[in-house]
């Protein structure tokens, strides 16, 4: 499991948003997203005082139709209180392959 730390700008009360709907059809979808990863040991349930939302986005395929969907998370309002770093951003294939 990966542990991220996070260096705020300021001292702040958690962000928590309202859950938002989503459409029957993505409801299955984001719960065999969320097992999967689940199972992977990548996140685990917990309780908290910090909550963001569930993205669904249609992945298109190469005719421009929907094929698949993939599932986000919305950090938008914790990316605005978070310090931005300057550096160089890890490539994702080595922190994938940290996790095998």
């Amino acid at each position: 499991m990966i542990i991220l730390l996070l260096r705020l700008t300021q001292v702040i009360i958690p962000i928590s948003e309202p859950l938002h709907r989503h459409a029957c059809v993505h409801l299955d979808v984001i719960d065999e997203t969320t097992d999967k990863i689940i199972a992977a040991d990548i996140v685990e349930p917990c309780v908290s005082e910090w909550a963001a939302n569930l993205v669904v986005i249609p992945k298109k395929d190469d005719l421009g139709h929907p094929a698949n969907l993939w599932i986000t998370i919305d950090f938008w309002n914790l990316n605005a209180v978070m310090y931005k770093e300057k550096g160089l951003i890890p490539n994702t294939k080595d922190c994938f392959a940290v996790t095998q």
